[in-house]
C-alpha cells in the first residue's frame, strides 16, 4: 500500500511509494498511447474498431477498388479467349514463352523469381524457381525488372510498367485509361497520344512483350530487330495459320465484317487484355473488417493498420503516404533505392543502373523514380521491389526506414544463385543525389524512422489481410488458368505444358 504520514503530510520515500508510483505512470502511458492510436477515442474495443475505420475512411479507403468498375468476368467470351492466348506459345517468335511465363495465376499472377527469365531456358514449361537458363550470363537474368502482378491491373488508371512508359494521358479515374485523353504507349513520344493504343490500359500493354527480345522474341534475332508494329503482324499470321485459332476468334468475335479479317492486332490486344482485367481478387478480411465485422482481422493485424495510417510525427509508419485509397498505390513515381542486383537498364557512368522514369521524362527528379505498386494480395506477390531485392515483407518494410542504410547492408544471398549482385556503393551515390534533388524541389522524400521487430510484424500481419483467400486456392484459381492436355488435345493452339517448380505458395485442393 501506498503510506501517508499524518505527523509530516508527506508520503513516506518506502518501496511500496516507489511501485505505486512507476504502476501509475506506466498505467498512464499506456492508456495515452492507446488513446492516441485509437484516433482520440476511449480504448475499448469497440470504439478502437469504430476509430480505425475512420481512420483508414480519413485515407480515403472505404470498400474494394472494383467497386464503380465495369470490369469483365472470366466466364465472359473475350476473358476465354485471351485465357488461351495468354499460355499460348503462338506469340512468341521463338516459340518457347508465352505471357503466363512470368504471370502465372498461382504464382500469385508473377513468375515467383526476383528477375524473369523468359527466351533461352532449359525447359519453357517450367515456370517459377526451378526455370533455368540454356546458358550462364555473366550478369544473370537478361531481364532487369521484377514482374508485376497481373492481379487487379484492371483497377490502374495512370499508368503501367515500373516507368509507366504506357499511361493514360488524362488519367481519369475509375476508367483504367478509357478516357477521352487517350493513352500513350512507347510507339510514340512522352505524353502523345497513340491513336492505335486500344480501348483501355491493358489492351494497350498487352502487345508490348511480344516484340521485347528478352521476354518473348528471342535474342537470336537481336541482329535483325523488327519494329513493333512488324512483331505484331508476324503474329498475327502465325494465329490466323491455325484453323483451331480462326474457330476460337470466332466463337469470342462472332463472324468477321466484310472488310476485317477475323483475327487482327486490334482483337488479339483486346482479348490479352480483358483476361487480365477479369483477375479481380479484392475479397479479403481487410475490407470486410472496413463494412464490420470487428473479427475479420486480429488484434495484431488492426496494430499493424493503426501504423499503417498514422504518419510517423504521430508514431506510426506514414505507409499511406504512397500507398493510398483502397488500390494502395498512388500510381505515382518514387525514389526508394531498392537495391540493384542483375544488369539494369544499362544506365549511368557504369552502365549498370536503370533510371527509371527519367527514361521517359528526361525530368532529372524522376531519375531512378518507379511507380508505386499497389498492396492487394501483396502476400503471394513476392519478391518484392522493381528488381525483386527483397524475398520477404518483413525485408522490404525494413527497407522503408533507413534507405541509405538498406542499400549499404544489402545481403544478396536471399537471391537466386544466379541473380547477379553489384557493389552498391555507387548506386548508394546516386540514390543520394536523387534523394536531394527530390528534397530540393519540395517532392516527398520518405523520411528516416524506426521501428521495433515487433512492430513490424504488426505491419505485416496487416499487410496479410489485404489477401483474397481465393490467390492462395488453386482451385479457385482454376478459371484463370489452362491445362494443356485437356483443352488443346491436338496441339495446334500451342499453350504451355505449365509445371510451376515451386508451388508453396498454393493449397492445392485435395
Amino acid at each position: 500500500m501506498c503510506k501517508y504520514s499524518l505527523n509530516t503530510g508527506r508520503y513516506r520515500p518506502n518501496l511500496p511509494l516507489l511501485a505505486c508510483i512507476v504502476l501509475l505512470q506506466i498505467v498512464a502511458f499506456s492508456s495515452c498511447r492507446r488513446l492516441e492510436l485509437s484516433g482520440g477515442h476511449s480504448s475499448s474495443p469497440a470504439t478502437d474498431n469504430a476509430a480505425l475505420r475512420q481512420l483508414a475512411k480519413k485515407r480515403g479507403v472505404s470498400g474494394p477498388p472494383d467497386q464503380g468498375r465495369s470490369l469483365p468476368h472470366i466466364s465472359d467470351p473475350l476473358p476465354q479467349l485471351g485465357r488461351l492466348l495468354f499460355s499460348s506459345r503462338t506469340l512468341s517468335n521463338t516459340g518457347t514463352t508465352a505471357c503466363v511465363t512470368c504471370h502465372h495465376p498461382q504464382l500469385g499472377g508473377g513468375d515467383g523469381l526476383s528477375l524473369p527469365r523468359g527466351v533461352d531456358v532449359v525447359n519453357p514449361d517450367v515456370l517459377g524457381p526451378g526455370r533455368k537458363l540454356k546458358y550462364e550470363h555473366q550478369e544473370g537474368p537478361i531481364i532487369p525488372r521484377n514482374a508485376p502482378t497481373t492481379f487487379n491491373v484492371g483497377m490502374f488508371d495512370s499508368a503501367m510498367f515500373w516507368d509507366g512508359r504506357l499511361e493514360s494521358l488524362g488519367k481519369e479515374p475509375l476508367l483504367n485509361g478509357a478516357g477521352p485523353s487517350g493513352i500513350r504507349t512507347p510507339d510514340t513520344r512522352f505524353e502523345t497520344l497513340d491513336p492505335e493504343a486500344g480501348p483501355n490500359l491493358l489492351a494497350a500493354l498487352s502487345v508490348f512483350p511480344l516484340s521485347s527480345e528478352e521476354e518473348m522474341f528471342g535474342l537470336s534475332s537481336r541482329t535483325e530487330k523488327a519494329r513493333n508494329e512488324t512483331v505484331r503482324e508476324m503474329t498475327v499470321a502465325r494465329l490466323r495459320s491455325e484453323d483451331e485459332w480462326i474457330k476460337r476468334f470466332e466463337t469470342a468475335f462472332g463472324s468477321a465484317d466484310e472488310d476485317k479479317q477475323m483475327i487482327s492486332v486490334s482483337r488479339l490486344r483486346l482479348a490479352l487484355g480483358e483476361f487480365q482485367r477479369s483477375q479481380v481478387f479484392t475479397s479479403n478480411p481487410w475490407f470486410r473488417f472496413l463494412a464490420g465485422a470487428d473479427r475479420a482481422i486480429s488484434e495484431r493485424a488492426k496494430r499493424g493498420a493503426r501504423l499503417f495510417y498514422l504518419p510517423v510525427s504521430q508514431g506510426g509508419a506514414s505507409c499511406y503516404a504512397c500507398h493510398r485509397g483502397s488500390f494502395f498505390t498512388d500510381e505515382r513515381f518514387h525514389v526508394l533505392g531498392v537495391p540493384q542486383i542483375g544488369r539494369g537498364k544499362a544506365d549511368g557512368d557504369s552502365a549498370n543502373f536503370d533510371h527509371g522514369r527519367y527514361r521517359e521524362s528526361r525530368r532529372e527528379v524522376d531519375r531512378f523514380a518507379f511507380r508505386t505498386p499497389p498492396l492487394l494480395n501483396v502476400e503471394v506477390t513476392g519478391p518484392y521491389g522493381r528488381t525483386g531485392a527483397y524475398t520477404s515483407l518483413a525485408g522490404i518494410i525494413r527497407h522503408h526506414l533507413n534507405i541509405p542504410l538498406a542499400i549499404e547492408s544489402y545481403d544478396g544471398s536471399q537471391l537466386e544463385g544466379s541473380v547477379r549482385v553489384p557493389d552498391q556503393k555507387d548506386y548508394a551515390a546516386e540514390i543520394a543525389r536523387a534523394l536531394q534533388i527530390r528534397r530540393e524541389a519540395g517532392m516527398y522524400v520518405a523520411r528516416e524512422f524506426s521501428l521495433s521487430e515487433d512492430q513490424i510484424g504488426d505491419l505485416v500481419e496487416f499487410l496479410r489481410t489485404l489477401t483474397d483467400p481465393c490467390v492462395k486456392d488453386a482451385s479457385c484459381l482454376k478459371p484463370w488458368t489452362v491445362v494443356a492436355e485437356e483443352e488443346d488435345p491436338t496441339g495446334a493452339l500451342r499453350l504451355l505444358a505449365v509445371k510451376i517448380a515451386d508451388n508453396s505458395r498454393i493449397e492445392v485442393a485435395p
